[in-house]
């Protein structure tokens, strides 16, 4: 299957979008419903937006209630790690580079407390590593 999509960026936004709908099972609607306005936005990757974008998206999580932004924020964050380290993988990054990418990616799945991240995590820890060479 040719789509021009990698598999961990599907199974990344996958995690994301499950945690955006656990909590947010109780705020579902169209009209006033900012969380899941900023639905098509949480899956594009942070590289191919502009900064004032990115920007923008993480002041209107912040703004909503603490309950639904931070976990949206926190796995958001988490999946955009990955691609990062996927992103060093055409400049020939140094062992250190590589280490410290995946580290910051297991050690923000690990501090969410999220079970989405944790599963994401250990179904596919080799899966981050593995599409890197």
């Amino acid at each position: 299957m040719e789509l021009g999509v990698r598999p961990e960026r599907i199974k990344a936004n996958q995690t994301l979008t499950e945690v955006r709908r656990r909590v947010t099972v109780t705020h579902r609607g169209r009209k006033g419903n900012r969380e899941g306005e900023l639905r098509n936005r949480l899956t594009c990757s942070a590289a191919r937006m502009r900064g004032e974008h990115v920007d923008a998206l993480l002041d209107e999580l912040s703004n909503l209630p603490t309950v639904i932004g931070a976990p949206i924020t926190v796995a958001w964050n988490a999946k955009e790690d990955p691609l990062d380290l996927l992103a060093t993988a055409r400049t020939r990054p140094d062992r250190e580079q590589v280490r410290d990418l995946l580290y910051r990616f297991y050690r923000r799945c690990a501090d969410a407390g999220l079970p989405e991240l944790q599963r994401l995590v250990s179904r596919d820890s080799d899966c981050v590593t593995s599409s890197c060479y």
